[in-house]
């Protein structure tokens, strides 16, 4: 399970969740998010279940959350670039952005433009103001480290990608 809280919203995350909104559709490791919301009696009460929009088995969705006033983004390293429509390449990753307006709605989902195999985009994710960070372990490769007694081998060095909300567009900072 995955918690994030701010300004009266919990997110939980279950990654390994299978049913579909309707508590239909077995689909292994799909992923979901519960949302809830702090009452004037200072109790939780439900008020969402989030579904990723582009739902396939083994994605794990909710595998990483962060809240930020009536924003949310939700870390999804193990989505594969099918689900996108395109040629298949595993674990590439996405992040999923949501805004609140009664209800958490899907904005925007990011990328990170490399779509390595493995490169688990969302693996950690983080939201202040505007702006959003993303690690992901799997996407700096070095494979050649010369007079450091790791020649030879290769290593996942990760990368950390900024993006800044610009006249209400989320952009991938250089």
């Amino acid at each position: 399970i995955v918690l994030s809280m701010h300004s009266g919203h919990l997110a939980v995350g279950s990654p390994y969740h299978r049913r579909d909104l309707n508590g239909d559709g077995n689909i292994i490791d799909a992923g979901g998010i519960w949302m809830y919301s702090l009452n004037v009696d200072s109790f939780w009460e439900p008020t969402q279940k989030i579904i990723s929009s582009k739902r396939s088995a083994n994605q794990m969705f909710g595998h990483t959350i962060a809240i930020y006033g009536n924003q949310m983004v939700v870390g999804v390293p193990k989505t594969n670039t099918s689900v996108f429509g395109e040629n298949n390449v595993p674990e590439v990753g996405a992040v999923w952005v949501y805004d609140f307006d009664g209800n958490w709605n899907e904005t925007i989902i990011l990328r990170s433009g490399i779509e390595k195999a493995n490169e688990h985009f969302g693996e950690s994710v983080d939201i202040k103001d505007d702006l959003i960070i993303v690690g992901a372990p799997g996407s700096n490769t070095e494979e050649n480290y010369q007079n450091s007694g790791l020649e030879g081998q290769t290593i996942e060095l990760g990368s950390m990608y900024i993006f800044a909300k610009i006249d209400s567009v989320w952009r991938l900072l250089d």
